[in-house]
């Protein structure tokens, strides 16, 4: 499975997750940010920035559906009840990330990397830690803004979208503090929206709308097969 396709589409690529989204903190700044990088021809040649209300840094990564293929529903049933403890956890403990911009990473993604104060990033851990969790907490916290589509891009324009990103990251260095909204446990079909969530219900199911319309149709197709195969032995037998 693949984040976004060769045409810079963003693709089915569903997972679970714990982030800490933006909100609507310093929106201004992070549109500003945005608007940058989507009003940049040669930013946008080669990558798709996300759109900003994606922006998020991820404190746990936990499963995607590219680890388990057809056994994803039903591994996802399984750990409802340990992601509702989690939720319910996330919600006692409530932390406000205070972010620092450290760098804007270019390579197969456009990326901040931030920094927690100390005290902060020791309680992400310890949260995770409580839940045999701490291997998934990300060895250095980021904020994704685009990801690379067109491979083919040469070292000229590499450089020259380094340079670019060079000048965008050093309005975003005036910005001393950025805050985030307090973790919490979401899902996500793509990488254009992690949507908040309980653990309950598992948001990976067909409906059964659709799984009605699936078997209808078999059903439908077995019974013309049927009735055909009827209709040949008649006119034998005859």
């Amino acid at each position: 499975m693949v984040k976004i396709n060769k045409d810079g589409k963003y693709t089915p690529y569903p997972g679970v997750t714990v982030i800490a989204g933006i909100g609507d903190n310093d929106n201004e700044f992070w549109q500003t940010l945005y608007q940058k990088l989507n009003s940049s021809p040669l930013i946008c040649k080669y990558f798709k920035p996300l759109p900003y209300q994606s922006y998020h840094m991820t404190t746990c990564n936990l499963y995607v559906k590219e680890w388990y293929f057809s056994r994803w529903s039903s591994f996802i049933n399984q750990k409802l009840h340990f992601l509702q403890q989690l939720h319910v956890e996330l919600s006692k403990t409530p932390i406000i990330p205070e972010i620092t911009i450290e760098d804007l990473n270019v390579s197969d993604v456009l990326q901040l990397n931030v920094s927690l104060p100390p005290d902060q990033e020791e309680e992400i851990k310890a949260v995770a830690k409580q839940f045999g969790l701490e291997k998934k907490v990300p060895e250095y916290f980021h904020i994704t803004l685009g990801y690379l589509y067109n491979f083919s891009i040469n070292e000229e324009d590499f450089a020259a979208i380094k340079n670019e990103c060079t000048e965008i990251l050093a309005t975003c260095l005036k910005k001393e503090k950025l805050y985030l909204d307090s973790p919490q446990l979401t899902f996500f079909h793509s990488m254009k929206k992690f949507i908040p969530w309980d653990g309950k219900q598992n948001p990976f199911l067909e409906s059964s709308s659709n799984q009605s319309t699936f078997f209808n149709s078999r059903q439908s197709a077995l019974s013309n097969i049927v009735s055909s195969f009827t209709s040949y032995v008649s006119q034998l037998l005859n």
